[in-house]
């Protein structure tokens, strides 16, 4: 579910592939050999994780910073929220710019500065870009060589790309440094045999 909200970021941000990548997950303890011993899951996701993807300059904007948290972990409480009395929601989107600080609901909806006297100070300007179609109008939009979709192959791939490299982080165990033109981390051998699998015989693609 997380990728409706990274996306909307991703898209407005104009992000692009990472040029590196850090995470970190939970763990669980186990006795073993009648000791407590850490336990890391490699069969499935952690239940809750932490990652954080460095973006570089793009289009004419500055590098950006980008930090994903899920399982219950939440960033630290902006000082405009404690001004307000309030606490972070459980699920959301915060942006943090040299001006101030926007917070949304899911998927980047209902877009407010924070704190609540700020917005009630804003002006909002006249809608500039194209209003957004709903699901079924994009798809017959395309298939008639009208507006692309959203989500069009030719759109989401190097979204798709970012994602899955913050899934390999998940396991390293290090900062990943991404080449996306050659398609590898620069710094870990380990890392890039996670980018492939070798198929059984018969199965190749």
């Amino acid at each position: 579910m997380g990728n409706y909200s990274f996306f909307q970021i991703w898209k407005i941000l104009k992000l692009g592939t990472p040029t590196s990548v850090e995470a970190s997950r939970s763990v669980y303890w186990a006795i073993i050999d009648n000791l407590w011993q850490k336990q890391v899951n490699k069969v499935s996701f952690p239940q809750a994780s932490a990652i954080h993807f460095d973006f570089p300059a793009r289009e004419g904007m500055p590098p950006v910073s980008l930090h994903w948290y899920d399982g219950g972990i939440r960033p630290p409480l902006p000082a405009e929220l404690q001004e307000d009395g309030r606490q972070m929601p459980e699920e959301g989107l915060l942006f943090v710019g040299d001006q101030g600080k926007i917070l949304c609901d899911f998927s980047g909806g209902n877009p407010r500065l924070i704190p609540q006297k700020k917005m009630q100070a804003f002006t909002p300007p006249p809608p500039s870009l194209p209003r957004p179609l709903d699901e079924l109008d994009q798809w017959i939009h395309s298939c008639k060589g009208g507006r692309p979709s959203d989500a069009s192959f030719e759109t989401v791939y190097p979204f798709a790309e970012t994602v899955c490299l913050g899934l390999v982080a998940l396991r390293a165990d290090k900062k990943l440094y991404w080449d996306s033109a050659n398609m590898q981390f620069t710094n870990s051998p380990e890392a890039n045999k996670l980018l492939r699998r070798e198929y059984r015989k018969g199965w190749e693609l």
